[in-house]
């Protein structure tokens, strides 16, 4: 999982999105219950204009946040999903 999670940040940071894409997706797979996973893949989804599968695991993420993480990360982390949410609300209403 964290060698798939590193290929993925890779290709995601040389803008190789469809790439990264497989990455995230592949490490979900091993572990579908790391809220970071889905976050990434999100972003990842964003970037490709996947904006349905974005909210998705953006939402899969905040779930699993709430259970995973401490109280105060878990806050941080979703209000960074709900702006990137947000984002994709506005491009949507742009089209």
């Amino acid at each position: 999982e964290k060698e798939m999670y590193e290929e993925g940040k890779k290709a995601y940071e040389a803008k190789e999105f469809e790439k990264a894409l497989e990455h995230f997706q592949k490490a979900i797979e091993v572990n579908p219950k790391n809220a970071v996973l889905h976050t990434f893949l999100g972003r990842t989804c964003q970037e490709v204009e996947e904006y349905r599968l974005a909210m998705a695991a953006y939402q899969k993420a905040i779930e699993l946040c709430q259970s995973e993480y401490k109280a105060e990360i878990a806050f941080k982390l979703s209000q960074k999903i709900v702006q990137a949410q947000q984002e994709i609300i506005q491009k949507l209403i742009e089209k």
